[in-house]
């Protein structure tokens, strides 16, 4: 009996994620519609995220689950664009060799588009080209405090987010159309100084919540696992307020004073 409750309850979870997705792309949301129906999904994919890493702060959570459970390989590439914009931005000598790298590489885009992310460099490809210290872990950029990993889509696409949600606005001035369902670079620079501006479309951004609920349906059945007990339930806004294991130690009692 408790195995069919628990299985109830993750067919509940699944069907109410997937009736979201639904209703978010049958939504008429007005003269922004694609704005607003991004900031929708990415709420999706956030409350996905938190109920399988409940432990890892939202944009760690997001940036794995996007790859292990929505199956986005390309997000663990390296954004060539944002790596030549990070490299262009520092004359320390031991960046010389993946600084060639990257500049020969985008030299050979080209101009025009749009251009899926699969040309981006791996990941495995960038971390041998990348400096590192006597420990081997890798150098951060000097001025900009980040490494090669700050580069990689999976963590771009929770900035994107960012964006989106906080400032309701698209982060590039890219264009895409309802069919994409890939993340593309588009060149809107001069001639002979080409601007590669990335997009994830709204397509896509459904797609990775429709996989990522199915595959974390079955993660939770595998591992018995009750997708309500990740959240913290009650009336409170502060979460620490709802948590039974933060014991109450002066409780209030209503008293009437005649």
């Amino acid at each position: 009996m408790e195995n069919s409750r628990l299985s109830a309850k993750i067919d509940q979870f699944a069907w109410v994620f997937n009736s979201y997705v639904g209703e978010i792309e049958a939504a008429t949301l007005g003269a922004h519609e694609q704005t607003h129906r991004k900031i929708l999904y990415f709420s999706v994919l956030e409350a996905l995220a938190q109920t399988r890493y409940p432990k890892r702060g939202p944009q760690k959570a997001c940036a794995s689950f996007v790859v292990k459970y929505s199956n986005w390989k390309d997000g663990e590439r390296v954004s060539l664009p944002h790596l030549v914009a990070a490299l262009e931005r520092t004359d320390d000598p031991r960046f010389e060799e993946p600084r060639n790298v990257a500049y020969r590489r985008l030299n050979k885009w080209g101009t025009g588009g749009p251009l899926r992310i699969d040309r981006d460099p791996g990941k495995t490809e960038v971390q041998k080209l990348w400096p590192k210290n006597s420990s081997g872990t890798s150098l951060e950029i000097p001025g900009l405090g980040f490494d090669w990993k700050a580069l990689q889509h999976r963590r771009l696409l929770y900035a994107y987010r960012s964006k989106l949600s906080h400032e309701s606005r698209q982060p590039t001035a890219s264009s895409e159309n309802p069919s994409d369902r890939f993340p593309i670079y588009e060149d809107l620079g001069e001639p002979e100084k080409p601007e590669w501006h990335l997009v994830y479309p709204v397509g896509f951004l459904a797609d990775l919540c429709r996989t990522g609920i199915q595959n974390l349906k079955a993660w939770l059945v595998s591992e018995a696992r009750n997708p309500y007990e990740q959240f913290l339930f009650g009336r409170f806004l502060i979460e620490k307020l709802n948590d039974s294991e933060v014991q109450v130690r002066h409780p209030f009692v209503l008293t009437w004073q005649c």
